[in-house]
């Protein structure tokens, strides 16, 4: 894995005046003093670095040998990578920057935080007459979110999933969700697979790809619920309604687990999302269009069929995670936009049937004010992830919100949706950058 850090690119900073703060793309490190003395580099300088700190060693050699032609081969160690306990860095991603002894000294509390912390480093560089150096500087860093991830759809362009990837990576995102549904050609069931669905050694090459930047990666497959992207034009006589598939019919599960097996073999995920967002004929838009004779999942069912996909992933060592949505209901929090609340027809009471073994993913693509319903699942003993869209305030705000609560989530989750079906680049780098900046730094302002 520590081979692939030659090929990250490098996110570009710009300095600040001495003894301020560095301006950075994204995401700032939190904690920065720099002077205008600094180390001295050249031909003959050297970089120390432990074995576990190999890769970020490859990555600085790479962009400093850009910057100053110089290839760093000295014996010296003028420049220092460790690893140590994460309580010196405050947790497994800080890092620590200063100059002791004649040295650069960059402190990580693993693999990755050294990573990040080169890149900071390098963005120290500058140049006079007589060369280049390092300017002198203390700094600290380390994420204020945990799991910071980035929700993909899957689309059959792969070299713009791994460059979408590549960019999450170098702004510090630790977890891709790639959504795969219809949009893979499994070897079980190759009748699902949509037009220009991808094989799924293409689907391989995208995780080793994330894997290889040293993100973790998490499958996704909306089962249950918004199936005219998976079983229905395959399977309609497995389907409940147009949009639902029965989960009272064996079958459904058969085909279910023979999917999820395929993409766990893929990813070896800690996480499995399976959706179950928005039930079609509860969820308010979909409501006018049942008709008398439309059957209509039950939130009994909808409870049942997450607590037995649930089982399944758990045999597995794999915990489950499910949009929240369904859960609540818009009298229960009237501050809110209430097109992300759909809970009603009963399916607020529905999280009351569910293990609390479930993870639950809540969504606000809206709100700027009000996101207690991460704070009301906790309550109600259930681990949680925020989730974001393309509004910059919102994304801010939701960030802000989990980051200062007595329990932190488990993480926060940026999506992408249609902005990455249609691949709209500017969007999609937009939402990532805020995301970004937000996620590592949950108490900065928006701007």
């Amino acid at each position: 894995m520590r081979r692939v850090f030659f090929f990250i690119v490098s996110a570009f900073f710009l300095i600040a005046a001495a003894e301020t703060a560095l301006a950075l793309d994204v995401p700032a490190p939190k904690l920065v003093r720099l002077f205008e003395a600094g180390k001295r580099i050249g031909p003959s300088t050297g970089i120390e670095a432990c074995e576990r700190c190999a890769g970020a060693a490859a990555f600085l050699r790479g962009e400093l040998l850009k910057k100053t032609g110089y290839a760093f081969k000295g014996k010296g160690g003028e420049i220092v990578i460790r690893i140590v306990p994460e309580t010196e860095v405050k947790g497994p991603e800080g890092y620590a920057i200063a100059h002791e002894a004649g040295k650069v000294v960059l402190k990580a509390g693993s693999e990755a935080g050294a990573l990040y912390g080169t890149r900071t480093l390098v963005n120290t560089l500058e140049k006079d007459s007589q060369g280049f150096y390092f300017r002198k500087a203390a700094i600290e860093d380390y994420p204020g979110i945990r799991i910071r991830a980035l929700h993909l759809p899957l689309i059959p362009d792969a070299s713009y999933m791994k460059e979408v990837i590549t960019r999450a990576a170098v702004l510090k995102f630790n977890t891709v969700i790639i959504m795969a549904d219809d949009m893979v050609v499994y070897k079980s069931h190759p009748e699902l697979a949509r037009a220009g669905a991808v094989p799924m050694e293409t689907l391989k090459g995208i995780v080793a790809h994330a894997k290889g930047l040293g993100l973790k990666v998490i499958p996704e497959i909306q089962l249950l619920t918004h199936q005219t992207d998976l079983l229905k034009t395959a399977h309609p006589s497995l389907m409940l309604n147009a949009h639902t598939y029965d989960p009272d019919k064996e079958e459904v599960y058969g085909i279910a687990f023979d999917l999820m097996d395929e993409l766990s073999a893929v990813f070896a995920p800690e996480y499995f999302h399976i959706g179950h967002d928005e039930v079609w004929g509860v969820h308010w838009a979909t409501k006018p269009a049942v008709k008398d004779n439309d059957r209509v999942l039950t939130a009994e069912a909808f409870a049942r069929h997450i607590n037995r996909v649930q089982e399944y992933l758990k045999r597995k060592g794999i915990k489950t995670i499910v949009w929240g949505d369904m859960f609540l209901h818009p009298s229960m929090f009237r501050r809110m936009a209430w097109k992300q609340l759909h809970g009603t027809d009963g399916f607020d009471e529905a999280l009351k049937l569910i293990s609390k073994e479930v993870v639950i993913a809540d969504y606000h693509y809206y709100d700027t004010n009000d996101f207690s319903t991460m704070k009301y699942f906790q309550k109600n003993g259930f681990k949680v992830f925020g989730s974001t869209f393309d509004r910059k305030k919102n994304i801010f705000s939701f960030a802000r919100y989990a980051g200062g609560l007595e329990e932190p989530p488990l993480g926060m989750i940026s999506t992408t949706w249609f902005h990455m079906t249609r691949m709209e680049k500017q969007i999609i780098d937009e939402t990532i950058g805020w995301s970004a900046e937000a996620y590592w730094n949950p108490m900065s302002q928006w701007k």
